[in-house]
């Protein structure tokens, strides 16, 4: 595997060198490497331009909901940290 990175913009790429025996030379094959799905836009990409059996859009979108539901949790725990504060039992 190989991993590019542009000098003049923040685009990374990863895939894979091959050879083009015939012509002496090397082929790279790859597509851009996001952590995000925020990474497609300035990039002027869309989930539709990843083909269908690409699994970075279904790996995106995983990742949107687990930074969703982690997002969800913080704000349940800060919420129950403040509540716990103002409970006091019945004696």
């Amino acid at each position: 595997m190989f991993l590019l990175q542009a000098c003049g913009n923040q685009i990374r790429l990863k895939g894979q060198m091959l050879p083009i025996q015939d012509a002496n030379l090397l082929a790279f094959l790859g597509s851009p490497w996001l952590t995000d799905i925020a990474d497609i836009q300035p990039l002027g990409l869309a989930l539709s331009d990843f083909a269908i059996h690409d699994p970075v859009s279904d790996y995106l979108l995983l990742l949107q909901s687990k930074q969703t539901a982690l997002q969800d949790t913080k704000k349940l725990a800060q919420k129950a940290t403040g509540q716990t504060g103002e409970f006091t039992p019945n004696q």
